[in-house]
């Protein structure tokens, strides 16, 4: 390794070798009809993982909120 020099033919040899290599791997998916149905079960926990923010105040609330709340 420490004798082994970073040529510009090195470097390009590497990155080609990296594009192909994503090429072939790139997209390979199961045929549709093999993953178009889902479970419910599947859903709950796909919607679960992903992070999606929910509506909850943290505490806060708008001038037009108390005002509503006041008139109430």
């Amino acid at each position: 390794m420490a004798e082994n020099v970073v040529t510009e033919e090195k470097l390009t040899d590497i990155i080609e070798r990296s594009i192909l290599h994503c090429l072939d791997s790139d997209l390979l998916l199961p045929p549709f009809a093999e993953i178009k149905e889902v479970t419910l079960n599947q859903k709950q926990s796909m919607l679960a993982s992903s992070g999606y923010p929910t509506s909850k105040n943290l505490g806060y609330q708008f001038k037009s909120e108390i005002e509503q709340n006041d008139n109430i």
